[in-house]
């Protein structure tokens, strides 16, 4: 039982994994910055409308939208080099600028573009920045990893099958001869594969619900050390990657359960010896 549910958890992680990528590349494509340089010759209102209308946008976060003037720039700056910064307060050529993050169902070449073009028009934005280069970075990397867990899922799919039904088989030997006693009594097929088909749905029912133990533990202690998991969890996925875990869980068993007693029944008394 113990072999069956290490390959449960196996399959378990694996597809807590696949289902929540997309999720972590939504939330690294939502925390990019996007820069919007302001020009200098604006009111403290035409700056607040500004904002307002950024926060407004259907394709930005609102809460994600930032004002940062020349002076906290400055400050920043200090902070990340550690005080090794060359400009001086006095003579800071750095100009106001808003930061803010897009909605990942915006991001995309042709819509950051477009979205660039439509802010670049308003009044007192002198361009809008970002690095196109890293929205590419991580759509090729997720991408990569759609292809990598793919593989992963059909051998752990292969060996998953192999490796229970080998054990089941390997368990069901001590049973041939209690096979072959009840022929002999007289007894129909079902009702000599009916108690060990019982057995294999309690043993597949007993190594999931510890394989489901062991990885909601898991995630409760990922949980506890990251901060944003609870922004990648999808609890809707956990609940569909347990319940196929239980399901396959009884379908493996049952069906190396069926196929080993199938070929212990009407066989001939010498295969019992081998």
């Amino acid at each position: 039982m113990i072999c069956i549910i290490l390959v449960l958890c196996l399959l378990g992680a694996y597809g807590l994994i696949s289902l929540h990528a997309k999720n972590i590349s939504n939330i690294l494509k939502e925390n990019i910055n996007l820069i919007v340089e302001l020009s200098p010759e604006h009111s403290e209102v035409e700056l607040q409308n500004v904002l307002q209308k950024l926060k407004q946008h259907q394709k930005i976060i609102s809460s994600s939208v930032r004002y940062i003037s020349p002076d906290e720039a400055i400050q920043i700056m200090n902070e990340e080099l550690q005080g090794d910064v060359l400009i001086q307060p006095t003579e800071n050529p750095l100009a106001e600028i808003i930061t803010f993050n897009v909605k990942y169902d915006y991001v995309s070449t042709a819509e950051l573009q477009f979205l660039k073009s439509e802010l670049e028009e308003m009044t007192h934005i002198v361009r809008v920045q970002y690095y196109e280069s890293v929205y590419e970075y991580i759509g090729a990397n997720v991408r990569r990893l759609s292809r990598v867990l793919l593989y992963i899922g059909l051998f752990l799919s292969i060996f998953a099958f192999g490796f229970i039904y080998s054990t089941i088989q390997l368990s069901m030997q001590t049973e041939k001869f209690k096979i072959r006693t009840m022929e002999l009594v007289g007894a129909e097929y079902f009702q000599i594969r009916k108690p060990f088909i019982s057995q294999s749905l309690r043993v597949a029912l007993i190594s999931s619900g510890f394989a489901i133990v062991i990885l909601s533990v898991l995630l409760v202690v990922i949980a506890l050390e990251f901060t944003h998991f609870t922004k990648v969890i999808n609890y809707g996925f956990v609940f569909l990657v347990y319940l196929i875990l239980v399901l396959f869980a009884i379908g493996i068993t049952q069906w190396a359960t069926y196929i080993v007693v199938q070929r212990y029944l009407g066989a001939d008394k010498s295969s019992f010896y081998k």
